[in-house]
């Protein structure tokens, strides 16, 4: 989430002669990775494409992924769908409004920007969860604009969940008035009430095909080999998804 820290992460590991980082950077630009790749490490990076980089990564297919959960939505009756995001300067968020964007047009729906809410903190606490009161805040806005929407899509896990306490500490029920599609499907997801229907990302293949990567990388007689791979998303439904009340 800082830039400056993870910089500062990467000059203690090179000093330390490092060879190999598995790295979800939080930099956009690239211009450490490519430094420190010239000084010799080697980097796998996940869910990552930054500007001017050429490495070995795993990427998930966000776009497929939130195409997949609107579909899913639309499948069920709403056509009043919002996303809820952290700033899509991430290649990975800004991937999932594209999947989100197709899925309505591609269903005849119309686009309306008024039902994305990007949400950009104006500091960090590195003692605060993040995602969690970005959800909590555009929880607020969202009931402030009068509810535009009947179901959600968030960025993460986090980011719904936070969303959801909001909704229910205003007596806004989910599934039964709105619907929220988390993103991830982290571990807490399932025993979280109402359980999250989200999006699955395979945490545990992608840390076992990241070192595997890594060790291959450092293994290469070709110390610029670079290998992409992109996993497939699935849509895990549970409980917070159900046709617009007015279908009911």
């Amino acid at each position: 989430r800082d830039v400056e820290q993870e910089r500062g992460c990467l000059r203690q590991l090179y000093e330390r002669q490092t060879r190999g980082v598995i790295l979800s950077s939080v930099d956009e630009s690239g211009d450490v990775v490519m430094e420190y790749s010239r000084r010799g490490m080697r980097f796998v990076l996940l869910d990552q494409k930054l500007t001017g980089v050429e490495s070995t990564g795993i990427n998930f297919d966000s776009r497929a992924g939130a195409r997949m959960a609107v579909e899913h939505l639309i499948s069920m009756g709403h056509s009043r769908i919002a996303f809820a995001t952290m700033p899509m300067t991430r290649w990975t968020r800004a991937e999932m409004h594209r999947g989100y964007r197709d899925a309505l047009l591609g269903a005849g729906l119309s686009y309306d920007g008024s039902l994305i809410y990007e949400w950009s903190p104006s500091s960090w606490d590195a003692n605060s969860d993040l995602e969690l009161e970005t959800g909590q805040y555009i929880a607020e806005l969202f009931l402030g604009d009068g509810c535009p929407a009947t179901a959600v899509l968030c960025v993460n896990d986090m980011v719904a969940i936070g969303m959801i306490k909001v909704f229910l500490k205003h007596g806004v029920r989910v599934p039964e008035d709105i619907s929220v599609i988390g993103f991830d499907d982290i571990p807490f997801a399932g025993a979280f009430v109402p359980a999250l229907t989200t999006v699955h990302q395979p945490a545990q293949e992608t840390g076992r095909l990241a070192a595997m990567m890594i060790l291959n990388a450092l293994s290469s007689d070709d110390g610029e080999l670079t290998v992409s791979m992109n996993l497939t998303p699935r849509l895990v439904i549970r409980d917070t998804a159900a046709p617009p009340h007015a279908e009911r």
